[in-house]
């Protein structure tokens, strides 16, 4: 393999970098931008280069060597969890993103044919949102005072995170029907969540005016490295006494992730004053019990954990039409540390000058739901054109479908949940429906696929993420969330993918097949 190669390949990949991703779905991302317009129903069938990811075993039948980039040029993502903050109070969250599916190259060895090798680097997920929110009111948050007091509440929430993948993928044809391939993959995920809530009240007992307040942040910043192995079988045959049709079955098996590195941040904070127990006899009872609680720490251990799946597929195939099924299943990932506190934590204010330490302060658990992800596609092929030259360009239409369903009832749960503190919101609690439309130019030389893909959220109703709404002291100034929220969630992209296929007299940047 040339240098040259290696060097315009990470090229590629550097330039066009992606900056977020979404953990919570794993169909979100397709590769390629014809396999993304057939809704990634491709286990089956796939024949290019991003084959790496949906079957390695479908490198087997690719007989000359290529190099593509297919991107998402522009992509938009609208949220609006109704009532997500409280009754009538909504969180919304809108983003624009450019950002690529995949860089990838693949080698044809002259000496054994059979062995077929591709590289690359992926987006496996994306996401970027933000939400924010606050409510002023006069409102009786103390139910033994007489009077209503002014309540003040803003709470924020970032959610932004990157996740590339890296690696090769290997194939060997069998035979002329069967193949079968393996691809190893190192992920690289980085994490970023704040969450923010700054509660003030202002009230009067008798003739004496007091501020009561719950302020509480949480933020952790994860970095993580870890080793994801892919094996598949790929079939393709002729339909008996029909020889204008195929038929391709795939399969694959993704192995559970394991961890080679890990270093994050975290800092969590508590401050509570003038609360009480939620009842008021005197001023010196609420004063009484304000309370401190903070910890960071910048080298904590932390485990992000992929999941395995088990995916099938089905494609058939003739002169003027091509139909594909995909599912895979996700198996469930019993609940783990994301985030592991080992340190002591003390309680303020210091009684006595003798500490009171609790562990686990910034303990953080998850879970994966096991889900199945189904899809399909289509593509009518019209007839070849032939251009001067007697250069023949062929065209088609692709469309598909495809579920992406959420795999968290709760995306991040804290071991110890303090008193005033506030369970971690899962950002990104919805179903998905995906539909997908777009056209595919094919020359002998080179390849150009373009079209858009559209999510629909179609989750009913979820969590609050907070409520300031119905505010109580006896909740430190917040109200119990309500399974209230209805979340309006439409994403679209357009999607576009070019790849030129390389051949013995090639000069471009002296790439060509070994």
């Amino acid at each position: 393999m040339h240098l040259q190669k290696i060097v315009c390949f990470f090229l590629l990949a550097f330039i066009f970098r992606n900056e977020c991703i979404a953990q919570n779905h794993y169909w979100s991302q397709q590769y390629g931008a014809e396999n993304t317009l057939l809704s990634g129903a491709v286990i089956a069938g796939v024949r290019d280069n991003s084959a790496m990811y949906y079957n390695p075993a479908g490198l087997g039948f690719i007989d000359v060597p290529k190099i593509s980039v297919s991107a998402t040029a522009y992509g938009v993502e609208l949220v609006n969890l109704k009532n997500g903050a409280g009754t009538n109070l909504d969180l919304k969250s809108n983003k624009l993103v450019i950002y690529p599916q995949i860089a990838s190259g693949s080698l044809v060895i002259k000496k054994k044919p059979k062995f077929k090798m591709v590289y690359g680097t992926l987006i496996r997920y994306r996401s970027a949102l933000h939400f924010e929110q606050q409510n002023t009111m006069t409102y009786k948050v103390f139910k033994s005072l007489p009077t209503e007091g002014f309540y003040d509440a803003r709470v924020e929430y970032d959610f932004n995170s990157t996740g590339n993948w890296l690696g090769a993928a290997f194939a060997y044809r069998i035979n002329e029907h069967c193949a079968i391939g393996y691809s190893q993959f190192f992920s690289y995920l980085n994490l970023q969540y704040r969450q923010s809530l700054n509660i003030t009240s202002d009230n009067k007992l008798r003739n004496t005016y007091f501020v009561s307040s719950n302020n509480s942040n949480l933020n952790f910043i994860i970095n993580n490295i870890n080793a994801i192995e892919k094996i598949g079988f790929s079939y393709e045959k002729k339909v008996k006494n029909k020889d204008s049709l195929s038929f391709k079955f795939g399969l694959t098996v993704t192995m559970p992730s394991l961890k080679i590195f890990s270093k994050s941040k975290v800092y969590q904070s508590i401050e509570l004053n003038n609360l009480g127990d939620g009842t008021v006899s005197s001023l010196d009872t609420i004063k009484s019990v304000s309370s401190i609680l903070n910890n960071s720490n910048s080298n904590i251990k932390t485990n992000y954990k992929e999941a395995a799946a088990i995916g099938l597929g089905m494609e058939f195939e003739g002169k003027k039409f091509r139909v594909c099924f995909a599912a895979e299943y996700f198996i469930a990932v019993k609940e783990y540390n994301l985030i592991k506190d080992n340190s002591l934590t003390a309680k303020r204010p210091v009684i006595s000058n003798t500490p009171e330490y609790i562990t686990d302060f910034m303990t953080v658990r998850q879970s994966n739901n096991h889900i199945v992800n189904v899809a399909i596609g289509a593509e009518y092929k019209f007839p070849d054109k032939i251009k001067k030259n007697d250069r023949v360009i062929s065209w088609s239409i692709l469309a598909g479908a495809r579920t992406d369903f959420n795999n968290h009832d709760i995306r991040y749960k804290k071991v110890k949940e303090e008193k005033g503190s506030q369970e971690a919101f899962n950002p990104d609690n919805w179903r998905y429906l995906h539909f997908s439309l777009g056209a595919s130019f094919d020359r002998k030389t080179d390849k150009l696929s373009f079209g858009i893909d559209y999510g629909l959220g179609i989750t009913n109703r979820t969590l609050q993420a907070v409520n300031i709404t119905e505010p109580d002291a006896q909740n430190y100034l917040l109200g119990i969330r309500q399974n209230t929220v209805i979340p309006k969630i439409h994403s679209i992209s357009l999607v576009m993918g070019y790849t030129y296929k390389f051949n013995k007299t090639d000069k471009i940047i002296n790439m060509r097949p070994l």
